[in-house]
C-alpha cells in the first residue's frame, strides 16, 4: 500500500509475517537522503513505531549541535563556574588545541570511538602519558555533559583505551640525593646571581622554605602558597592543609579537592619554620611602612612601590 508522498510506504511479508514501512529522511551531517525500514507484527504497532521514530528523528536534528559549538558551551557554561581556575585552564586547553582541532566542524552524534581512539593513539605518539590520559578524561567528561544535556544518547568515549606505555607512569622523580642537594643549592643561595641587599636575603630564605614544605609535605603548589602562620602547628610538627591561593588571582580558595588534611613532618623540619618566622617577623618590623603581610602570609611578602 501507497501512502501520500513523502510518508513512505508500507507493505507485508509473507516469508517474515510482519508489516514493513519503508521511508526516506534526511541526514544533515553527510546532505544525504537515506532509507529507513521499520517492522511489526501487526498495522496498529506499526504506526506506533513510525511516529516514535520520527518524533524521535525530529526531536534530534532539532537538538542536534556541532562539536565546537558543544565544547565552548561545556567549557564557558559548565566547566568554567564549576572548577579552580587552574582546572579551567586546563580544560581549555584540551578544548582549543584538540577537540575543535580535530573535530569541530562535525556533528556531535557523529563523533565516533573510532574516531576518538584513532586520535588518541595518534596523539600518544608524541606526547606524554600524563596529556594523553588528560585529554582522553576531558573528552570522556565533555560527552558525558552532552548526554546530560540530551545531545547524545551513549558516550562514544566512554571505552577508549590508553595505548600500552600511557599506563605506565614515566614521571621524572628526584632520587634522596638529587632532592639533598636541591635543599643545600636553596638554601646556600647560590643558584642565583642575586645581590646581598635585604630584600634578595628575604627571598633566598623563602625559596629555601618554599621547597622544604613542597618535598617533606607533598603539598601543591598553590598549596603551599597558602600556608598562613594560624596553620602551623608548632608543638605537635603538624601542618594544617585546607586553603590554596590561586596562581591567577592571587586570592586563597579551597584546596582542588575541596577537602583538609593535616600533614606530620620531622621535627627539625618545623624548627626550621619557625625560626624562619622569628626572622620574618623581625623583618616585618625592621622595615615597617615598606613590608606588608596582612594576611600573616607563611611565605608572601608585599613592598610598598613594588
Amino acid at each position: 500500500m501507497r501512502r501520500q508522498k513523502g510518508e513512505g510506504t508500507i507493505d507485508y511479508s509473507e516469508s517474515k509475517a510482519v508489516f514493513r514501512w519503508r521511508g526516506y529522511y534526511y541526514d544533515e551531517s553527510t546532505g544525504r537522503r537515506l532509507r529507513k525500514e521499520i517492522a511489526a507484527k501487526d498495522r496498529k504497532t506499526l504506526r506506533s513505531k513510525v511516529l516514535k521514530w520520527e518524533e524521535k528523528l525530529k526531536e534530534g536534528q532539532s537538538k542536534r549541535v556541532r562539536v565546537k559549538n558543544f565544547a565552548e558551551m561545556w567549557l564557558e557554561e559548565i566547566v568554567k563556574p564549576t572548577t579552580k581556575p587552574a582546572t579551567y585552564r586546563n580544560y581549555n586547553i584540551t578544548v582549543r588545541n584538540h577537540i575543535i582541532l580535530e573535530w569541530g566542524d562535525l556533528w556531535l552524534d557523529k563523533l565516533s570511538t573510532s574516531m576518538i581512539q584513532n586520535y588518541i593513539n595518534k596523539l600518544a605518539e608524541d606526547h606524554k602519558p600524563s596529556t594523553v590520559a588528560t585529554v582522553r578524561a576531558h573528552i570522556r567528561a565533555m560527552l558525558e555533559a552532552a548526554i546530560d544535556h540530551g545531545y547524545l544518547l551513549n558516550n562514544q568515549a566512554r571505552k577508549i583505551k590508553l595505548p600500552p606505555y600511557s599506563l605506565v607512569s614515566r614521571k621524572a622523580v628526584l632520587t634522596a640525593d638529587e632532592t639533598n642537594l636541591l635543599l643545600k643549592i636553596a638554601k646556600d643561595g647560590s643558584y642565583l646571581p642575586l645581590t646581598s641587599d635585604a630584600a634578595s636575603i628575604y627571598l633566598r630564605r623563602v625559596y629555601y622554605i618554599i621547597l622544604l614544605i613542597g618535598i617533606t609535605t607533598g603539598a601543591r603548589q598553590g598549596e603551599v602558597f597558602g600556608l598562613t602562620r594560624q596553620q602551623l602547628d608548632l608543638n605537635s610538627n603538624q601542618i594544617t592543609i585546607d586553603r590554596a591561593m590561586s596562581q591567577q588571582t592571587r586570592e586563597m580558595g579551597t584546596t582542588k579537592t575541596g577537602g583538609m588534611r593535616v600533614v606530620k613532618v620531622p621535627a627539625w623540619v618545623m624548627h626550621r619554620i619557625s625560626r624562619f618566622i622569628q626572622y620574618q617577623s623581625a623583618f616585618e618590623n625592621k622595615y615597617a611602612g615598606i613590608f606588608e603581610n596582612k594576611k600573616i602570609s607563611l611565605l608572601l611578602m608585599q613592598m610598598g612601590g613594588r
